[in-house]
């Protein structure tokens, strides 16, 4: 049975969250280019500080309103970590952070955006956010290498593997295990027939 939050896989609709999520990737693109290097920091902390105002609204929207259990609500999963990091990337630009996003966070985007689903509900206010949070980790990495230098260095996909396991994966792991959720889908697919899935607990991760 689909599950009421998944958008159905290669629908009208996804393609066209998808188009537009591309799109929203070159306007970004085109948009950093034109004002970071004018406001700079300023331009980040101002992103940084909008993303935790509505990480904790739509932390607060979903436990009242789309009635999604406290613990199961919280802002960890890899998308929302990612989207963090790519606005203090842009403040600070740290080089493994930037691996990090460059290996790890354009794929969790890739697959979030190849098989979308909505947590606190399918409103179209939370589908324009999840199409303009994909867009940003896409966006950033690119923008970092392509138009500020960043480059990769030698074992860059080695930090960028160490972080993503010591950091992300090893305690979203240990949280789902003390509190029955699910967190970077570290105990079960997000969904039964995911496209991208290929056998079971833990060889498909």
């Amino acid at each position: 049975m689909t599950d009421p939050r998944q958008v159905p896989l290669f629908s009208t609709e996804h393609y066209i969250l998808m188009l537009a999520t591309l799109a929203t990737t070159v306007i970004g693109y085109f948009l950093l280019k034109k004002y970071y290097p004018k406001y700079g920091k300023r331009f980040a902390w101002i992103f940084l500080i909008f993303f935790i105002a509505k990480s904790i609204y739509f932390y607060v929207f979903g436990v009242i309103m789309a009635d999604v259990a406290w613990y199961e609500n919280l802002p960890i999963q890899m998308c929302d970590i990612s989207a963090l990091l790519c606005a203090v990337v842009l403040i600070n630009k740290n080089q493994k952070i930037f691996e990090y996003l460059l290996f790890y966070g354009s794929l969790g985007a890739v697959n979030a955006l190849m098989t979308p689903l909505f947590i606190h509900g399918t409103h179209i206010v939370l589908k324009v956010d999840y199409m303009i949070q994909h867009a940003i980790i896409f966006v950033v990495p690119i923008f970092l290498m392509f138009n500020q230098g960043m480059q990769i260095k030698r074992y860059s996909v080695f930090r960028a593997s160490v972080i993503m396991l010591c950091f992300l994966v090893i305690p979203a792991h240990i949280i789902n295990m003390i509190g029955g959720t699910n967190y970077i889908y570290t105990m079960a697919p997000p969904f039964e027939d995911h496209p991208l899935i290929i056998g079971e607990w833990p060889w498909y991760y």
